[in-house]
């Protein structure tokens, strides 16, 4: 049994420069997984860094999260990845979201999952983090189990959302939060799977993607990290 992106994502829209947020977000019937993907940039490596997440004051679980990396503009972007299984499905909950400091740009989507595994549902992760142009850039995940489903995300330095496109995977959705950042997924279908991004102009790139397990498939997880 392969995963499969729910009907419903939340995207939170700009928050402005903020410590902590919040958006509504509903999980569909069926819901076994709640994903929630967070981009931020700032000039400090302290701020951006993601301290909890809750969904209807239930506190999420971190999948993977990169370090704050410092490229073209003196501004590091990070992606930050958390996970809640057998979320409530009630109508419009809150996701709220706290980094360790106040950042410059931050932003989130919520992405509903069917199919997970019920427990030790993350498979592995991969990350990239250089500057992004016409040769694509993203996580490839290697190894992935088959029916995973990949959820990563890019936090971009430049402001033109038109710039950024999906090369490989399937876009969930592009916000402009101060900078750009994109969410999109991929289905596992062999042993490894990419969601890879390009743009017009190069510009640093923060990315990272995690693989979640399908319910058939339970056996041991890497530790989240």
């Amino acid at each position: 049994m392969a995963v499969t992106i729910g009907a419903t994502t939340t995207a939170s829209g700009d928050p402005g420069s903020v410590t902590s947020y919040s958006f509504n977000h509903t999980c569909d019937t069926g819901t076994t997984c709640l994903v929630v993907v967070v981009c931020a940039q700032d000039s400090t490596t302290t701020d951006p860094p993601v301290s909890g997440i809750t969904y209807n004051s239930v506190p999420l679980t971190k999948a993977h999260e990169t370090s704050p990396i410092y490229g073209d503009s003196g501004d590091g972007q990070m992606v930050s990845i958390w996970y809640l299984l057998s979320p409530s499905t009630g109508s419009s909950l809150s996701v709220a979201i706290t980094h360790t400091g106040k950042c410059t740009d931050t932003g989130a989507v919520a992405v509903n999952l069917l199919g997970t595994a019920t427990s030790n549902v993350v498979d592995s992760f991969d990350e990239t983090n250089q500057i992004i142009g016409s040769t694509p850039l993203g996580p490839i995940v290697n190894p992935a189990a088959s029916g995973a489903m990949c959820i990563a995300g890019i936090m971009h330095n430049n402001t033109v959302i038109g710039n950024l496109s999906v090369n490989t995977g399937t876009l969930i959705r592009n916000q402009d939060v101060g900078n750009v950042m994109s969410v999109a997924y991929n289905l596992n279908t062999g042993s490894s799977v990419s969601i890879l991004w390009t743009n017009t102009a190069g510009y640093y790139s923060a990315t990272t993607g995690v693989t979640f397990k399908p319910g058939a498939t339970e056996s041991a997880s890497i530790s989240p990290s």
